[in-house]
């Protein structure tokens, strides 16, 4: 076996089972993965060990139920819209609920948004996504 850096579980299965498995450098659907049984992805003891692919491994993940398939209502951020940081209190944050304010009635009034982005220092992407509601739909 050649001596490469690899993962220990992948490791700890080839030295148990005596195979090599498949190195290969891009994954793809078809490739031969090393899944856990105990869902501990630091395990490496063989007998946890079992090989599979892709769509096994998420067929095994949402028969545990360790997906995570919150979607519109049922997701974190809808249930507990608190936890979720916005306007100034994302860390990301360039701008204040003022002048986020002042740019969506810029752009409401039909300037090019070209202008007001220019004018507050941001992108013209970041106009459109004000305007448009889908940032700063709090205010």
């Amino acid at each position: 076996m050649e001596r490469q850096n690899q993962l220990a579980h992948r490791l700890a299965y080839q030295l148990h089972h005596g195979i090599e498995l498949p190195r290969n450098p891009k994954l793809t659907k078809s490739s031969v993965l090393v899944l856990h049984t105990c869902d501990n992805r630091l395990c490496c003891n063989p007998a946890h060990l079992w090989l599979g692919t892709y769509r096994e491994n998420n067929r095994d993940c949402l028969s545990k139920g360790r997906a995570n398939t919150a979607r519109g209502e049922n997701s974190g951020s809808s249930k507990h819209p608190e936890r979720k940081p916005r306007g100034t209190q994302h860390f990301r944050s360039k701008l204040t609920d003022d002048q986020a304010r002042a740019i969506r009635a810029r752009a409401d009034a039909g300037e090019r948004l070209t202008h007001i982005a220019r004018d507050f220092g941001i992108n013209s992407g970041t106009v459109w996504h004000i305007r448009e509601r889908i940032t700063w739909k709090h205010i």
